[in-house]
Parts: structure tokens; sequence; C-alpha cells
């Protein structure tokens, strides 16, 4: 890849976009049996296609794949999370067909998918650009602090945000039970993730000697400057369940036009002008505006759509 000049990122990109067809195929099946709240069955599948992703990373790493171990296990884990699925719901897709009343469905996903690539291309340009200013030492130390400060949130709002929404979805129709089951599901999440990374801010230097060694120190340092989004991002990242459970994507998609226009042309004027650490407070500010956003916006689909 030219941002970061390094060649053989060329071909693991390649083997790498397998994973993502397989993946596409898992979508439709995956959506059934979220629906469905089968959830015991997705965290079978979601295991199995893990085992199957270490056990294949081991096999290549004893027999001398090196870094291709871990891209092999992208492909082999999309490949079995695939297979999984399909073999618990029973659904398969047919032959498209006229007047099938899909056309709303579709301006829906339509409206979720625009904004997922929006937002994709907009939270991974502080990549780019620290990979092509400052070279894959200093994209290496930022990568790892963001994994770092992702951790807490990921390994909580994982399995949370799959319950809420096809329960809220279930609610639309009675505004206020949907109302009461977001905020107790908001007050879990907050009451959970918040401490968690005020604690890993507060031991952060400790944290990365432990876990990744001395060596690793200036990665605490980094992570200390995304607190900010780290602390704020589980209440932000609610904002969706709301939109979606209510038939609202398309206020989803215009939201992230203005945020990811906001941080593209932020990011590129600072990172013209200062360093990483400037550029890594915009990313806090960025979520301090989110916050700002989520307060203002929310109101009107609470009230509106839920009830006061």
């Amino acid at each position: 890849m030219a941002h970061v000049e390094e060649p053989r990122l060329t071909g693991i990109t390649l083997i790498v976009a397998i994973a993502f067809l397989f993946s596409g195929l898992s979508v439709e099946h995956q959506a059934l049996l979220t629906r469905q709240m089968r959830f015991k069955d997705l965290a079978v599948v979601d295991l199995t296609s893990m085992f199957v992703g270490v056990t294949t990373t081991i096999v290549n790493a004893r027999y001398g794949a090196g870094y291709w171990a871990l891209v092999f296990m992208q492909v082999a884990m999309a490949i079995a999370y695939t297979v999984g699925v399909w073999t618990m719901c029973s659904w398969r897709p047919g032959i498209p067909v006229r007047g099938s009343g899909v056309r709303s469905m579709l301006a829906f996903g339509g409206n979720l998918t625009d904004f997922s690539v929006f937002n994709y291309f907009a939270r991974n340009l502080d990549n780019i650009l620290i990979g092509r200013v400052w070279g894959a030492g200093a994209l290496g130390i930022y990568s790892k602090a963001y994994s770092l400060m992702m951790l807490p949130l990921q390994q909580i709002n994982g399995p949370i945000t799959a319950v809420p929404v096809p329960g809220l979805s279930g609610l639309h129709s009675e505004p206020g039970q949907l109302r009461n089951h977001y905020l107790k599901a908001l007050s879990l999440i907050t009451a959970t993730t918040m401490p968690r990374v005020l604690l890993m801010l507060i031991l952060s230097d400790q944290i990365v000697e432990l876990l990744l060694g001395s060596q690793w120190h200036e990665v605490g340092i980094i992570f200390q400057l995304l607190g900010i989004s780290a602390f704020f991002q589980p209440i932000t990242n609610t904002s969706g369940w709301l939109y979606i459970s209510t038939g609202r994507a398309d206020r989803i998609f215009k939201w992230g036009i203005f945020s990811s226009v906001f941080l593209v042309m932020s990011l590129l004027a600072w990172s013209a002008l200062w360093r990483t650490r400037h550029c890594l407070k915009l990313l806090d500010r960025q979520a301090f505006a989110d916050l700002t956003m989520y307060v203002l916006r929310n109101p009107r689909p609470l009230h509106h759509h839920v009830g006061s």
C-alpha cells in the first residue's frame, strides 16, 4: 500500500478480500438469527469460527507461513462463520421476483450501508495519514493504542448491542416501553464501560508494560490522548439503536455525511499543520462533538417516535 510504502500489504489485502466475500454471504442469515433472538446459536457459531481461525493460524505458523498465518486466520474465520450461520438458519435465497415488497427494505438497508461506508473511510483516515506522514512504525504504535482503547468497548458493547436492536424494534409501536428499555440498556452500558475506561486511563502505563512490554511505552501516551473518545463512545454509539428500531435509517445517513465530512476536513487540516498528538486530540474533540449532537438530535426521535 502506497501510504505506508509496504508492497507486501497489496498481497495481504487481496487475500483478505476473500474474507469479505464470504462475510457478505452470511449477512442475511445472521440478521434472521438475530431477529429471532437466537443468540445462543450465534454464540456457538462465533466460538466455532474463532476456534477454526486460531487452529488455522497455529498450523500455518508451525509450518513456517510467517505473517501469512494471521492472514489465513481471517479467511478461515469468515468461511467457518458463513458455514455456521447457513447451518443454523434454514432460509435459502431464491430467484428475485417483482412485487415482493422489498423496495422499502432496500431503501432502509441502503441508508445503513451508505452510512457505514462514509463512517468507515472517515474513521480510518487517521491510519492513512499517520502511515503516510510518519511511517509504519508510528502507525504500529497508534494501532496498538487504538486497539487497547477499543478493548473494553468491544468486550462489552458487542454482546450487549446484539440484543437491544431486535428487542427495541419489536416495541416501536409502544413508545413508553421502547424509551424505558433503551434507557435501561444505556445505563447498563455506561455503568460497565466508563469505569473500565477510566481505570485503564489511570493505569495506562502499567497496563501497556504488562500486556506489551516496556518497549511499547509510547502506546500508553497515545492511549491517554485517545481516552476522551473512548469515554464517550459508549453513549454516542447507542443513538443508532433508536433510528434503526424506529425505521429512520435516513437520519443516520444524513448525520453520517455531516460527521464524516467534518472529521475528514479537520484531520486533513490538522495533519498538514501539526504532529500526531494534535491529530489525536482532534479525535477527542470529534467524540465531544458526537456527544453534543447526540444530546441535540436524540430528544426529537425520543419524543416523536418513542413518546414524551
